[in-house]
This record gives structure tokens, sequence and C-alpha cells, in this order.
């Protein structure tokens, strides 16, 4: 069975203790962690507690910024960075979660600048800590906070600079999972994507982030996880239920409910591929 991790984002209120302990208590082995979370805890406590709970990380959230537009200077996001890298490497993240950052009123080349100039720095870095990055990129997704890189052309562009077991990518279906062109497009990435972070939507675009219980908006999931499997990856599968569609539900009723819908779709697919196919009838030529 693959692995299906919980980010703590999901679960924001929760304590960092209480989330893995109930985690586990619910059936996951694995936890997405962020930061706040690590510092609010204590970063030597978080790293003992994961010890004593044999909890894997799937990842780490997050750094970036690098234009500016969470108010912090392109070298205090890169200083960050390298904290969270540093971090990364305690707690054995899968992956460092990578956030371009906003426009902010700087060009498209002069934004994408800044994001090589910082990937450049933070890669090395990052290979020498034994970390991973996984950037998060939008493609077609015009109006996010996250990122300015939107269009098939800068996301090829940037991933031709830098190699796959370098620089990996997240695949979030609330952001792409009603992008059509992302899906047909898949398999191009097929040796990039570390990390898959799943949550149903509708097709309303809100400024607050308004992701849905699995199975209960628009996003074709099992579509999804069908050409993934085809694509052969084999990485976690990353719950991150947040936001004003899931406010009124208790945490463990979300996460009860995940499970068991990413469970029955991943043994669906398991049984269609171990079920014996039809044999052909032979027909003799009239």
């Amino acid at each position: 069975m693959r692995q299906i991790s919980v980010s703590q984002f999901t679960t924001c209120y929760w304590t960092f203790e209480e989330d893995l302990l109930r985690y586990q208590a619910l059936g996951f082995d694995s936890v997405g962690l962020w930061r706040q979370k690590i510092d609010d805890f204590g970063h030597r406590n978080a790293v003992d507690l994961l010890y004593e709970s044999k909890m894997n990380v799937s990842s780490l959230s997050w750094a970036g910024g690098f234009t500016g537009s969470d108010g912090h200077s392109h070298v205090e996001a890169l200083e960050d960075a390298f904290d969270a890298i540093a971090l990364a490497s305690k707690i054995g993240a899968g992956s460092l979660i990578v956030h371009p950052g906003a426009r902010n009123k700087h060009t498209n080349s002069h934004a994408f600048r800044l994001l090589e100039s910082a990937l450049s720095r933070m890669l090395p870095i990052a290979e020498d800590y034994g970390v991973k990055l996984s950037i998060e990129l939008i493609p077609g997704f015009v109006e996010s906070p996250w990122t300015f890189v939107h269009s098939f052309a800068q996301v090829d562009q940037l991933l031709d600079m830098f190699p796959a077991e370098r620089l990996g990518l997240v695949l979030d279906l609330y952001h792409v999972g009603l992008n059509q062109p992302t899906l047909d497009r898949l398999q191009q990435f097929s040796d990039r994507i570390d990390l898959v972070q799943i949550a149903d939507r509708t097709g309303t675009r809100n400024a607050e982030e308004n992701r849905l219980l699995l199975g209960e908006g628009n996003v074709d999931i099992a579509a999804w996880i069908s050409k993934l499997d085809a694509m052969n990856f084999d990485g976690p599968i990353e719950l991150e239920l947040h936001g004003s569609g899931v406010e009124g539900i208790d945490y463990f009723e979300r996460l009860d409910h995940s499970l068991d819908f990413m469970q029955q779709q991943l043994a669906s697919k398991t049984s269609e591929s171990t079920a014996p196919r039809p044999t052909a009838s032979l027909r003799t030529p009239e």
C-alpha cells in the first residue's frame, strides 16, 4: 500500500505532539511537517518525538518567497531557506517544499532570475545535507500567492536548468486537479514528482483556499491516481485539508474519511492491475 501522509496544516490547532499521537491512532504512519509547529514544540523535542514514534516525514513546509511577496527580502528568504534545509536534514524529511513566491510587481523575467539565483544557492547546500528540494509550481492557476510560475513554458525552462535528482516537484491536486492540460502532460514530469498533495475542490477560485473533503468536489481523483499509477509513481500522497471548505468538520472526521477514501481508491487500482484480463475471442475469417 502506498504511503498516505497527513500535512500538519490539516490540523492546525492541534499541537505537534497531538498530531503525531492522533495520526498514529487513526492509522497513519507518515506526516508532512509544518515549520511553525516544530518551532513551537522545540526542534530537539520534535526530533526526539519523531524518533520515538517512528513516524516517517513525507515533507517539510516550507522555504521560499524569493520575490519578496511575503514581506521578506530576497536575502532574508535565502537565509531562512538555509535554516529550513538544515531542519529538513535533522528530521529526515522526504523533501523540503519550496514556494517561489508571487510576482510582486517584478517583471516575469526578473522574478524568474530571483528564483533561479535562489535555487542555484540552495541546491549545493541541500545536496551536502542530503535533502531533496521539491518545488511547487501551479501551471494554469493564475491567481496564486505562492508562485508566479503559471505556464508550462516557465515550468519547462526552470526544470531544464536543474537535474531531476536535485530538484523535484510537488503536485497539489487542490491547485491543479481541475487543470486538464496538467493531467495530459503529467507523464512529462514522471521523473520529477516527489510528493502528491491531495484535497478536493469545486471550480470556484476564491482568494481564501476552500479545500473540500475527498469526493465532495469536482476533482477526478481516480483519474489522477490512475495516471500516477501508469507512471509508476511510488512516492507519498499527503492529505492537506484546511480552509473554509472544511472548517466545520471535526479533525478526526476529516482524517478518518480521507484515509478511508484513499484506501478505497488505491485498493481499487490494485485490484484492476492484478485482475485477469479477459481473453479475446478468436473469430474465423468469413
